[in-house]
């Protein structure tokens, strides 16, 4: 006769729904303080791109537009657009997203942007649930939810206004539609990720390897529609500077501790400096290492044949590893290949995952330049969450059971 559980007991059950309970609660809480206030530097940068484009100005000309914020939003936006890395840097098509949010006051708009991106959020993970076996999903949807709750960049990225959420919608898309076989739409899916941020093309060269010439052909229409569409902007002159301009300047990025690529924690790692909160070094040719490492990893999911979704979940997180630019919410990407993954896992198995996962809790460390001299172990800090998802793309990539949806 089998021994019962201590789940079995009835008090055993109300105790650990109490406990989870308590823990929503708490986490939910946390969530909304984080998510829900503070400015949000990045959509008042965007916000502005797309005000600009509706009166003409070059989506690229910080002046015009540091001043076209300082009017629109308050004296306090001079701070804005002084920088590379404090102005509008994306394609076109980034500012023409954000247009319909310009119909609406600052302060509305920010509101009615974080709700919407919240739902995408929702909605992605939802999304990467189904494309599991139905016997998985409700595991994978929990598993989504724990992420959203607890991982420090799902609040932040809603706080400062990024288009995360649109990057895990369109990959979960990628990620169901590659499930049930429809490479068409997969590959659009992949596309409109592109246009958002260059990093998704990751996927782009696993369908490459796994000759998806279905996907490759509709990421094909939609990157060559959203260019068509940005021809708008300036007759095509924001375009042009965008690739000649923006796009090299972006290359060499920055070693700063907000950068979570491979190749930036390698050279705060390899460097003698001691001042990583510096946006004027550059990470120099450890990115090159970064890339060949995801390229290596890319591979081996392809090698051994991976299942669709597995494949797509290890190319996503091929792209925060290449980077060569991933800013420290970019890592809410991750819980797309975390879902897949924890589907077919056991409760213990879950736990693992959950404690090897455990930097994503947590904002990176701001060493100061005396505490990194005084203990180079500040250093290794840095890079926790490039090094959780090494390990998650490992797993990935171990991983032998299909993972598909019925």
């Amino acid at each position: 006769m089998q021994r019962p559980g201590w789940l079995d007991h009835p008090v055993s059950k109300v105790s650990a729904s109490l406990l989870l309970a308590f823990f929503l609660l708490l986490a939910g809480a946390r969530f909304y303080l984080k998510a829900f206030h503070g400015f949000a530097w990045d959509f008042s940068i965007n916000w502005t791109a797309a005000q600009g484009l509706r009166e003409g100005l070059s989506l690229y000309d910080r002046s015009a537009l540091q001043q076209l914020a300082v009017t629109q939003i308050d004296s306090g936006m001079s701070r804005l657009f002084a920088g590379r890395f404090t102005s509008f840097i994306g394609l076109p098509t980034t500012a023409i997203l954000h247009l319909p949010f310009t119909l609406l006051p600052f302060e509305a708009s920010v509101l009615c942007y974080r709700l919407l991106a919240l739902a995408a959020m929702l909605v992605a993970i939802f999304m990467a649930g189904s494309a599991v076996p139905s016997p998985q999903r409700r595991q994978a949807w929990l598993a989504g939810a724990v992420c959203l709750l607890s991982w420090h960049a799902f609040p932040f990225s809603l706080q400062l206004g990024q288009v995360d959420a649109w990057l895990m919608l369109a990959l979960a898309a990628a990620v169901l539609a590659a499930a049930r076989e429809r490479w068409l739409a997969c590959g659009m899916a992949i596309g409109i990720a592109v246009l958002l941020k260059v990093s998704p093309g990751w996927l782009l060269l696993y369908c490459l390897l796994q000759r998806r010439w279905r996907a490759l052909a509709g990421a094909a229409f939609v990157i060559g529609a959203g260019l068509l569409l940005s021809l708008v902007s300036q007759h095509g002159r924001d375009l042009w500077q965008f690739f000649t301009g923006v796009l090299p300047s972006l290359g060499d990025s920055p070693l700063h501790v907000q950068n979570q690529s491979l190749g930036a924690f390698l050279a705060r790692l390899a460097t003698e400096d001691v001042q990583l909160l510096s946006f004027a070094t550059g990470t120099g040719s450890w990115k090159i290492v970064a890339a060949l490492v995801a390229a290596a990893l890319l591979w081996l999911a392809h090698r051994r044949s991976a299942p669709p979704t597995e494949g797509l979940a290890v190319a996503i997180l091929c792209a925060l590893l290449a980077g060569p630019l991933t800013w420290d919410h970019y890592l809410s990407w991750a819980v797309i290949p975390a879902v897949i993954l924890a589907a077919r896992l056991s409760w213990q198995g879950l736990c693992v995952l959950a404690l090897l996962l455990l930097p994503l809790a947590f904002p990176v460390p701001y060493p100061q330049a005396d505490a990194i001299a005084a203990h180079g172990a500040w250093r290794l800090a840095t890079g926790l969450q490039p090094l959780a998802l090494l390990v998650l793309v490992g797993w990935c990539n171990m991983a032998r059971q299909p993972v598909q949806a019925r």
